[in-house]
């Protein structure tokens, strides 16, 4: 739980698009709609199956982020992600 927003935050950094708010239950809710119009949910799986989710709209990343321990989590996150990427794509040569 509470691990939604800042997986949406992730996404949007690597795949653009725009982060959605809805709720499940009596839970908010954060995913995001990619450029192509695809929505995307990596973190529907910590709902039961079949939990409804009310449809959602556009929320900023200022709003996400103006949260503090939400921008701590953020933070740790995208430092843990770019360090396994350094660490593990291969580099390829330009020209």
């Amino acid at each position: 739980m509470g691990q939604c927003a800042v997986t949406a935050l992730i996404v949007q950094d690597y795949l653009g698009g725009e982060i959605l708010r809805g709720t499940v239950g009596e839970e908010s809710h954060y995913w995001n709609r990619l450029p192509t119009g695809e929505e995307l949910d990596l973190t529907a799986s910590q709902f039961p199956m079949g939990s409804g989710r009310s449809r959602g709209g556009v929320e900023s990343r200022d709003y996400i982020l103006s949260f503090p321990e939400t921008e701590r989590r953020y933070r740790q996150l995208l430092e843990n992600i770019e360090e396994v990427v350094a660490t593990s794509v291969p580099k390829v040569p330009v020209g």
